[in-house]
């Protein structure tokens, strides 16, 4: 492993330190003086072996801070350090894959009961008019759904309301799990947070939507088309999110946030007095052909006054 200070001591057996022959030469023809400035180095590291422990993968301190810091990959190298980034830090790896997998096989695990639950030959007979389970809100849904102008049967409902439980079941598992490691930052704590507001704003809607469907006030066609844009607007507003917290200016940064905050609440709200306009159809009267398009566009100014910031959106 190379001449390092780390390896000077057998750690939880030191017995003596062992000096290369040229330093006992000089010694001898050294003064006083500079053996004891020697001696208290020596010293000193042996209180840090003591103080910091040792490692438990070979002689020398605990993370090997030395050898680490020149690149020698030891087991226990830190992340950050050069060992690290040449291949070491095995045992910290495996720790941290240790922690992801705590974290993801939960997440893996409610997903996949998800797929399985849509899987149900209950749901047949609405199978090729909606997509079960949506996982990329931002691509459109496929052509035969997005066309479909036929409104649900009467036979259909019933399996319409009980899709609506499976997914609600679904959101429910999904929204209770952790999706972050212990070690997580303020910034991705942050993220998540905003996540997980603006994905039980998005299903808020498409539960409405879903009720709109069952009760025959909209066709599949209409149905596939406006739950893919209010997904598609929560996708973007996330985006947007994400881009204003990596600004470094911190103004730049609160003024951006602002501004995304202040669009995806304007379009939520033109997505509340959408879904407003449906409930109030009678059943099987209005289809996506003729169906007004939603106003989800919308411009976003903001300037500062004090600490405050004010948004104008139109």
């Amino acid at each position: 492993m190379g001449n390092s200070f780390d390896k000077l001591f057998f750690c939880g057996n030191i017995e003596a330190v062992h000096w290369p022959s040229d330093n006992v030469k000089k010694f001898q023809g050294n003064s006083m003086k500079n053996f004891v400035r020697t001696l208290v180095a020596v010293s000193a590291f042996v209180f840090l072996a003591l103080l910091g422990g040792c490692s438990s993968v070979g002689f020398g301190l605990a993370n090997h801070p030395g050898d680490c810091a020149m690149g020698i990959p030891w087991a226990d190298c830190l992340p950050g350090t050069a060992g690290y980034s040449n291949g070491g830090g095995k045992i910290h790896k495996e720790e941290a894959q240790q922690q992801q997998d705590a974290v993801s096989a939960p997440l893996k695990s409610a997903a996949d009961q998800c797929r399985e639950d849509a899987q149900s030959p209950a749901l047949d007979p609405i199978r090729s008019k909606v997509e079960l389970i949506k996982s990329d809100p931002n691509m459109s849904p496929p052509f035969e759904v997005a066309t479909n102008e036929a409104f649900p049967s009467e036979s259909e409902r019933p399996v319409i309301a009980a899709w609506a439980k499976i997914r609600e079941s679904c959101t429910q598992r999904m929204s209770s799990l952790p999706r972050l490691l212990p070690s997580a930052s303020p910034l991705q704590v942050t993220t998540d947070r905003k996540a997980r507001e603006l994905e039980l704003g998005v299903s808020a809607e498409v539960n409405k939507l879903i009720v709109a469907l069952y009760q025959q006030k909209m066709t599949y066609g209409e149905f596939a088309q406006r739950r893919y844009e209010i997904g598609r607007d929560g996708a973007k507003a996330l985006t947007d999110f994400k881009q204003s917290v990596l600004l470094a200016d911190r103004d730049h940064q609160e003024k951006a946030q602002q501004v995304a905050q202040d669009q995806y609440n304007a379009k939520l709200a033109a997505w509340s007095a959408y879904n407003q306009s449906v409930a109030a159809r009678q059943p099987q009267t209005v289809r996506l052909i003729n169906s007004p398009p939603i106003p989800t566009s919308v411009n976003c100014t903001s300037y500062r006054t004090g600490n405050m910031f004010n948004t104008n959106c139109n």
